[in-house]
C-alpha cells in the first residue's frame, strides 16, 4: 500500500528546518533572553535554604545609633575609634571598614582613629575608583585597602563582582588594585599580592606559601541575605551588649545601613525574599541589601572557595540539542493532544529541576534558553501537525469528497491517518454494470453516449452516498463502491443492500426519461462481504483510494453472474449472513466463479419484507432442493408452476433450461454446481 506525498512537501526537511529555527531562536537577539535567564538564576538562589556564616560579623552604623549618639551622617569617626578598640580587645581576626576616609575632620579625632587602627594592626580600609586617595594619616597605619565599587548589570541586580581592578596611572603605567573583599581575604590568609593564571582563572599568592584560587568571573554565592551573618548595631558594640565569644576570631565588617547613604543593592536572593526590619524607619525601597553585606557575601564566597560557574558553551549546546531532539516528538503526531500537553508540562518541570539540581552543584545553566527551545518545539510541532492535518484533510476532501456522503467525509477528516495509511477492514463490496451497454452505445453518437452515462451516474451515485457508501471508481458504465470504510459501519451489508434496491427502483424512473438509450438500460448488481485492504494505492504521482483483495474479486464476479440467472441483484453467503430481517433473500445456486476452485453459495435479493410474495422464495428453494436431489421431474413441475405465476422469474427459466439440457443429452452423472465461465 503506497502512501503518496499528498502534501507536496518533504516532511523531514520541514521538521529539521523548524528544529533549527527553535535552536537558533534564543541566539538571535540574545539580550532579549538575558532577563529570562537571570530570572531563573535569581530564583534558584531564592529557593535554596539560607546557610548561616560562622566567620563573618556585621556591625551596622544604623539610624537608631546615629540618633542615640547624636552623630552627624559624616561624623562617625569617634564611634568607629571606640568600636575598633573593643573589637581588638575581643581578639577579632580582621576588621574591615566599609567607609571611605578621604577627607580630614578634627585633628584629634583623626589621630585617635589612626592610633586605634595602628594599635589593632588588622584593619582594612575602603576606597573607590573615582573617590580619590585615603588620607595619608590612615594609609600609614592600615593593613591594606581595597575598592568597594560594586558595578551592577543592566537589570540592576548584583550577581557578580570584580575582585581586581586595572587602573591607568598618570605616568601611563598600569596598577592592579584588589577589591575590598579580596583585600580582606588576602589579609586574613597573609597572602602575597601576586597572580598566576591557570585553567580555572587566577591563583592569588606566592608558592610555596599558601595560595587561593580565583575564578575568571566571581559570581557571588548568596546563601541568604544579610541575616545569614551575625549582625549588630554599633550601639550594641559600644554598650557592651555583644559577647566576646561572638567576635573572637571573626572577620568583622563595619558599614552603614542608613537610608540616606543609598548604599543598598538588589541581590538575586533579596529579589524574591525582601528582608524586614533592616531600616529603622519604614522606607519603601526595592534595594534592601546594604553594601557592607554584599562585601560579606563576597568574602564568604572567597573563603569557602565555593564558586558558581556557568555551564561551558559546548555542554550548553549539547544540552540544547538534547532538548531540541526530545522536542521532535511534538512533530510526530503519534501522541494525542492531551499527552503532548502533559509532555510539554513535564518537559518544563524537567528543565526547571535540572536547572536547580545543577545549581546545587554550583553550575548555572541558561534555563530560559532551554525553556524557549522546548516551548518553540512544542508550538512549532503543534503548528506543523495542524499544517499537516489541514493538508491531509484537503487531500482527503479532494480525493474522496465527491465520492462519499457528507457524514462519511466528516468522519474521514476526523481520522485522516487511517484513511491515508490504509488498513484491513471488513467491508461489503458493491459492483454494478449496465447490461448490453456495448450494443446500446453502438446505436448512439458519442455525445449521446456521454449524455446517457452522465444522466445514469447522476441518478445512481447519490444513492451510494445516501447510504454512506464510498464510490471507489467508475469503470466505463460500471460502478465499484464499498461500505464499512473508511469509517467502520455496523450495518454495512444492509447499507449496500438498501443501495442496490433503491437503484433497481430508480431504474424504473430512469427508463422513462426521454434521453436516447435510457429505455434500454438494465443493470446487474453483485454484493460480497469480507476483508479487504482499504487505502491509498498507486505511485507518488498517481494514486487512488481503493479496495483490493479476494473479496473484491468475488463481488465483481457475482455482478457478472446475474446474466446467467436473469437476476438483478446477487449476493454472497457472507453478505446474506449479515443482512437484517428487513430483506427478502432466496438461495440461487452453488457456483464456481472464475479464479475460484471451490463453489460458493449465491443468493438473490428480491426486496423488503412485506413487498415480496414469500411463495416466490419458498417454491424456488423447494424446486432447487429437488433438483439437487436429482428428482428432475418433480423439480421441473415446481419450476413450471412458479414460472406460470411469475413469467419474468429468471432463475426459474435458468433451471428449466438446465433440466432440459440434462434430459436432452441423457446425462446420468452431473453435479448440482454451475460454472458460469463454462
Amino acid at each position: 500500500m503506497a502512501t503518496p506525498h499528498a502534501l507536496g512537501i518533504k516532511p523531514l526537511y520541514i521538521i529539521l528546518t523548524f528544529s533549527c529555527l527553535s535552536f537558533c531562536l534564543p541566539f538571535w537577539g540574545m539580550q532579549q533572553f538575558v532577563a529570562g535567564n537571570t530570572f531563573f538564576y535569581d530564583k534558584n538562589f531564592a529557593m535554596r535554604a539560607p546557610q548561616p556564616s560562622d566567620q563573618i560579623v556585621l556591625i551596622f552604623l544604623d539610624e537608631h545609633s546615629r540618633k542615640h549618639h547624636r552623630q552627624q551622617y559624616t561624623a562617625w569617626r569617634p564611634s568607629i575609634t571606640q568600636a575598633i578598640k573593643r573589637l581588638c580587645a575581643a581578639e577579632v581576626d580582621m576588621i574591615g571598614l566599609d567607609i571611605v576616609f578621604q577627607s580630614a575632620t578634627e585633628t584629634t579625632v583623626d589621630q585617635a582613629l589612626a592610633h586605634a587602627i595602628d594599635d589593632c594592626g588588622n584593619v582594612v580600609l575602603a576606597r573607590t575608583q573615582q573617590g580619590g586617595e585615603i588620607l595619608p594619616l590612615f594609609q600609614a597605619v592600615m593593613l591594606g585597602d581595597g575598592l568597594i565599587d560594586l558595578p551592577q548589570d543592566a537589570s540592576q541586580v548584583l550577581r557578580h563582582v570584580e575582585y581586581r581592578f586595572i587602573q591607568l596611572q598618570p605616568d601611563q603605567s598600569i596598577e592592579v588594585l584588589p577589591s575590598f573583599a579580596l583585600e580582606m581575604v588576602r589579609g586574613f590568609y597573609d597572602l602575597a599580592f601576586t597572580f598566576e593564571a591557570n585553567a580555572e582563572g587566577l591563583r592569588l599568592g606566592a608558592p610555596p606559601e599558601k595560595t587561593i584560587q580565583l575564578p575568571r568571573q566571581l559570581n557571588v554565592q548568596y546563601w541568604g541575605d544579610y541575616r545569614r551573618f551575625d549582625h549588630y548595631t554599633i550601639s550594641d558594640l559600644l554598650a557592651g551588649r555583644i559577647a566576646t565569644s561572638a567576635l573572637q576570631g571573626k572577620l568583622v565588617l563595619i558599614g552603614t545601613n542608613q537610608v540616606l547613604s543609598r548604599d543598598f543593592f538588589v541581590t538575586p536572593y533579596a529579589r524574591f525574599n525582601h528582608p524586614s526590619g533592616l531600616v529603622a524607619d519604614e522606607v519603601a525601597i526595592q534595594a534592601t541589601e546594604p553594601g557592607v553585606a554584599i562585601h560579606a557575601h563576597v568574602i564568604q564566597t572567597l573563603l569557602d572557595q565555593d564558586f558558581l560557574v556557568a555551564l561551558s558553551q559546548p555542554y550548553h549546546v549539547l544540552l540544547c540539542l538534547m532538548i531540541l531532539s526530545l522536542g521532535l516528538l511534538f512533530y510526530s503526531g503519534w501522541l494525542r493532544l492531551r499527552v503532548e500537553l502533559l509532555l510539554a508540562v513535564a518537559g518544563v518541570g524537567l528543565i526547571l529541576c535540572l536547572s536547580y539540581a545543577l545549581f546545587a552543584f554550583n553550575v548555572a545553566i541558561e534555563t530560559a534558553t532551554l525553556l524557549l527551545i522546548w516551548a518553540s518545539q512544542f508550538v512549532l510541532g503543534l503548528s506543523w501537525q495542524k499544517y499537516v492535518e489541514s493538508n491531509q484533510q484537503r487531500f482527503v476532501t479532494d480525493l474522496l469528497g465527491k465520492n462519499v456522503s457528507p457524514q462519511v467525509a466528516k468522519a474521514m477528516i476526523a481520522d485522516v491517518d487511517t484513511v491515508v495509511s490504509g488498513q484491513r477492514q471488513e467491508v461489503t463490496l458493491f459492483f454494478s454494470d449496465i447490461r448490453g451497454f456495448t450494443s446500446i452505445s453502438e446505436q448512439l453518437e458519442p455525445d449521446e453516449t456521454s449524455q446517457l452515462l452522465n444522466h445514469y451516474f447522476t441518478q445512481m451515485l447519490p444513492l451510494i452516498n445516501q447510504f454512506n457508501g464510498t464510490v471507489d471508481k467508475l469503470m466505463g458504465d460500471g460502478i465499484m463502491a464499498f461500505y464499512g470504510a473508511p469509517i467502520a459501519q455496523a450495518q454495512h451489508a444492509d447499507c449496500a443492500a438498501d443501495t442496490a434496491l433503491q437503484m433497481i427502483q430508480t431504474m424504473g424512473q430512469l427508463r422513462q426519461h426521454p434521453i436516447k438509450g435510457c429505455s434500454q438500460i438494465r443493470i446487474g448488481i453483485g454484493l460480497n462481504t469480507g476483508p479487504a485492504i482499504i487505502g491509498i494505492l498507486g505511485s507518488q504521482d498517481f494514486w487512488d483510494y481503493t479496495a483490493i483483495g479476494d473479496s473484491v474479486n468475488l463481488a465483481s464476479r457475482l455482478e457478472g453472474v446475474n446474466k446467467v440467472y436473469g437476476t438483478q441483484i446477487i449476493l454472497s453467503a457472507a453478505t446474506r449472513a449479515q443482512l437484517s430481517t428487513r430483506f427478502v433473500v432466496r438461495e440461487l445456486d452453488y457456483v464456481v466463479v472464475k479464479g475460484k476452485a471451490t463453489p460458493v453459495t449465491i443468493y438473490e435479493l428480491l426486496g423488503y419484507q412485506g413487498e415480496v410474495d414469500m411463495a416466490q422464495v419458498t417454491d424456488l428453494e423447494q424446486a432447487i432442493g429437488l433438483f439437487r436431489e436429482k428428482r428432475l421431474d418433480a423439480a421441473k413441475q415446481v419450476f413450471l408452476a412458479l414460472q406460470q405465476r411469475y413469467p419474468q422469474d429468471g432463475p426459474c427459466a435458468f433451471y428449466l433450461r438446465k433440466i432440459d439440457a440434462i434430459e436432452r443429452h441423457g446425462l446420468h452423472t452431473w453435479e448440482a454446481v454451475t460454472r458460469p465461465d463454462k
